[in-house]
């Protein structure tokens, strides 16, 4: 199972989307629920769209490490906790939910970087800040809102997958729903990246690995750094390139941006 993440912009469609996959798709989708420290609207039912909690209890969570992830907006906390995950562990399904691009890093380091998939929504910016102008918001929302949009954008070069919403919500549907079989159908690999470790790519070539997971201070992404053998130059790759399997790259050459755990290392790095 796997763990599909949203996210985008705020105003880019990612609630509509989500709502729509889970009418589509219950069969092997099922929805991560966050908790929050602010207080129910009229509209919203507990349990399903949130766990509302007070702030002792998300205090408790924290003194007993509890808590997955989290963010702080407007100055109340939204989370996922450990018994969260464990309840959609227990369903056998996939999970679904929005994350943010930090969040999304909280988790893959917790629970494993091939488990979660990341997807970007894009919408034009004009179009989402109409959105925020016309939604009924306290003007304070509004601008907070745009801000965190304007920053939010920034991040599309940092999801596995990027889908524009610019047609219908089939439109949508049809797109991310090929990505989750996709990625469903593709198998995890069992190598755990280690310094010092060697691996081959589609062209033969041998490379060394420098550091076995580092991160990239731009977007927050779990990068590889490594080098050809007999090259001091250092390189730097996407983690996944390293520790995926081949299958979540379909368009093309299917190895072209994978490497393979070379021979010379085998039997000395599988967990």
């Amino acid at each position: 199972m796997k763990y599909f993440l949203l996210t985008g912009p705020t105003a880019a469609g990612k609630s509509a989307i989500m709502e729509y996959m889970l009418l589509k798709d219950k069969d092997y989708l099922t929805p991560v629920i966050s908790f929050t420290t602010r207080e129910r609207r009229n509209n919203e039912v507990q349990n399903q769209d949130y766990y509302f909690i007070t702030r002792d209890q998300y205090l408790e969570y924290c003194q007993k490490m509890l808590v997955v992830e989290q963010i702080s907006f407007m100055d109340q906390v939204y989370g996922v906790s450990a018994d969260e995950i464990k309840r959609i562990e227990a369903t056998g399904k996939n999970g679904l939910a929005i994350f943010t691009m930090n969040g999304i890093k909280e988790l893959k380091e917790r629970i494993g970087y091939q488990k979660v998939v990341s997807i970007f929504i894009y919408r034009d910016l004009s179009e989402i800040i109409t959105a925020i102008r016309q939604a009924r918001l306290g003007s304070a929302e509004q601008e907070e809102r745009i801000r965190l949009a304007k920053e939010q954008i920034k991040y599309i070069d940092a999801c596995n997958h990027v889908v524009f919403n610019i047609g219908s919500l089939e439109d949508a549907y049809q797109e991310i729903s090929g990505i989750m079989r996709r990625e469903i159908d593709s198998r995890m690999e069992d190598v755990e990246v280690k310094d010092g470790q060697r691996f081959t790519n589609y062209n033969k070539e041998i490379v060394e690995v420098v550091s076995g997971i580092a991160e990239n201070t731009t977007n927050g992404t779990a990068c590889i750094v490594y080098r050809k053998v007999n090259d001091k130059k250092l390189l730097v790759s996407p983690y996944e390139q390293f520790a995926s399997s081949p299958a979540r790259n379909p368009g093309g050459n299917p190895m072209a941006k994978y490497y393979l755990l070379s021979n010379e290392d085998s039997g000395s790095n599988r967990v």
